[in-house]
C-alpha cells in the first residue's frame, strides 16, 4: 500500500398468493407489477430458449493443440506454411469450416494470408442487449498481415509493459485528454501510486517461461483445464471470471465463478479487477492491471464495465478516477499500469483493445510463452449461428433471436478475433487449448 498525503437464480414464473384479508387494491397491483417484470426479465435472458451445459459441451468441436515455435528473431514465418496450418486448424475446430467444408485459406502474397469461410457466418451474444442478440451476417473473407503481427509480438516482448510514471507512459499520458499539470497535486499522487507498482511488476532477472491467459468462454467449462491452467507461472484473466469473492448475481449467473477443477483457482494479474469501483479482498494478491481504455478517457472519468449480462441486470460501472484508485490502493489493492505495445494495424488493436484482449497483450509481452484457454466461439454445425457464452453462465443458448441480423459490426469483429487467435496460434505467439 502506497501511503499518500491527506488530500492527496431467477424467478421462474409469477407466483401470486391468495387474497389476505383487507389487502387493497394497490397492494395486489404492486405486487403483479413486481412479478410481471421479474417474468419479463426472465424472459429477456433468454432463459425461456436456455439448455443444459451438457448439451453444448457434447456438440462443442476442438482443434488438438500442436505448439509452434515462436522466434523473436529472424525471418518471418512464410506466409504459405502460416495458411497451410491455418487451413488444418479451422477445419478441426468446426466453428466456421470443417473437414468436409474446408476453408479456403491462401497466401496472397510473402505477407499476405486470405481466409475465405466456407459459410456467411451468423453470430450473436445470446445474453446481451438486443440488437447483439439477433446478432449479424459477418463477411466470408479476410486478410491478415503476417509480418505485422509477428513484428509486434516481438516488439512487445522486447520492452517492459508497464509504465512506473507518467514519464514511461509518453504518448499515451500526453494524449490523455483533460491531464493534470505537472506538479499539481492530482500529478504527484498518481506519480506515486505509478512508483509503487514495481515493487510487484519489475521482472527480477528473468521472464516467465510459462503463463496461460484463461479468456471466459464455454471451453473452460466444458474442456475441464483447471490443474493445466494452475500450472502455470501465472494466470492472467479479465474482469471478474474466477474471482472468487465478487458477489455479483444475475438471472443467468448465480456466481462468476465454477469448480477451480474446470476453470482453474489461480490469478495473478487481472485486467479491470474492480467491482462497483471497490477493490475486492482478492485484489491484494493479485496485480490489479488498469485497462487501456485508461489512458483514453478524460482524467477523471476513468471506468469500465463491471456487467457480464447487458440483457438482464442493471449496468454496473467501476470507476478509475484517482480518488478510486487511492481508496484501492488503502485496500491494499496492487494496482498496475499497462503501456501496451500497438500494432499499427486497426483490425489487430481493436481486438486487443478489449479487456481479454489487454490480458493476452500483456501475457505475450511478460512471458515466453503463453498458453490460451477459455477463448473463441461455440457453434455446432458450420451453418449454424456462432455465438458467445461465459463459462459460468448457469446455463447456454444455442442460438439467437428472431429478427434481421443487422448487427454487422459486432459479427465481423468476433470472427475477425476468431481467425485472430488462429492466426497468433499459427505463428507460435500462443498455443490455443480447447
Amino acid at each position: 500500500m502506497v501511503r499518500l498525503a491527506h488530500g492527496s437464480r431467477a424467478h421462474t414464473g409469477v407466483m401470486l398468493g391468495p387474497k389476505s384479508l383487507g389487502q387493497s387494491n394497490e397492494g395486489r397491483i404492486g405486487r403483479f407489477a413486481f412479478h410481471s417484470t421479474l417474468f419479463a426479465l426472465w424472459w429477456s435472458c433468454g432463459l425461456s430458449t436456455a439448455v443444459p451445459w451438457d448439451a453444448l459441451c457434447s456438440a462443442r468441436h476442438a482443434m488438438e493443440p500442436m505448439r509452434h515455435e515462436f522466434h523473436t528473431q529472424g525471418s518471418f514465418p512464410a506466409a504459405t506454411l502460416v495458411a497451410e496450418r491455418l487451413e488444418v486448424d479451422l477445419a478441426a475446430r468446426g466453428v466456421v469450416c470443417n473437414a468436409t467444408r474446408r476453408c479456403k485459406v491462401i497466401a496472397k502474397d510473402a505477407a499476405t494470408v486470405e481466409v475465405c469461410l466456407a459459410v456467411s457466418p451468423h453470430m450473436c451474444d445470446p445474453r446481451s442487449e438486443p440488437q447483439q442478440r439477433v446478432g449479424g451476417v459477418a463477411p466470408r473473407c479476410y486478410r491478415f498481415n503476417v509480418p505485422r503481427l509477428v513484428g509486434w509480438a516481438r516488439r512487445a516482448k522486447s520492452r517492459h509493459p508497464y509504465a512506473y510514471s507518467t514519464r514511461d507512459a509518453g504518448v499515451l499520458w500526453e494524449n490523455k485528454p483533460g491531464r493534470p499539470s505537472n506538479g499539481s497535486r492530482d500529478f504527484e499522487t498518481l506519480e506515486a501510486l505509478m512508483r509503487a507498482s514495481k515493487l510487484y511488476t519489475e521482472h527480477s532477472g528473468t521472464r516467465p517461461a510459462a503463463c496461460a491467459f484463461a479468456a471466459s468462454g464455454h471451453d473452460l467449462r466444458c474442456a475441464g483445464r483447471g490443474a493445466q491452467i494452475d500450472a502455470h507461472e501465472r494466470v492472467y484473466r479479465a474482469n471478474g471470471g474466477q474471482q472468487f469473492d465478487n458477489p455479483l448475481r444475475t438471472p443467468v449467473a448465480k456466481a462468476l465463478h465454477i469448480d477451480a477443477a474446470l476453470a482453474g483457482a489461480r490469478t495473478s494479474h487481472r485486467i479491470n479487477c474492480l467491482f462497483g469501483s471497490k477493490a475486492l479482498p482478492s485484489a491484494s494478491s493479485e496485480v490489479c492491471v488498469l485497462p487501456m481504455l485508461w489512458w483514453k478517457r478524460a482524467w477523471g472519468t476513468e471506468h469500465s464495465s463491471s456487467q457480464p449480462h447487458l440483457c438482464c441486470a442493471p449496468p454496473i460501472q467501476s470507476k478509475y478516477d484517482l480518488a478510486s484508485l487511492v481508496r484501492a490502493n488503502a485496500s491494499r489493492a496492487r494496482l498496475a499500469w499497462f503501456s501496451p505495445t500497438l500494432t499499427g494495424d486497426a483490425v489487430l488493436d481493436k481486438v486487443l483493445a478489449g479487456s481479454g484482449g489487454n490480458a493476452l497483450a500483456l501475457a505475450i509481452s511478460e512471458c515466453d510463452s503463453v498458453d490460451v484457454f477459455g477463448v473463441g466461439l461455440f457453434s455446432a454445425r458450420i451453418e449454424d449461428p456462432k455465438v458467445y457464452t461465459h463459462f459460468y453462465d448457469d446455463s447456454v443458448r444455442m442460438s439467437c433471436d428472431r429478427g434481421v441480423p443487422k448487427h454487422t459490426t459486432l459479427a465481423t469483429d468476433r470472427l475477425q478475433g476468431e481467425l485472430i487467435m488462429h492466426l497468433m496460434h499459427a505463428l507460435g505467439i500462443i498455443t490455443w487449448w480447447q
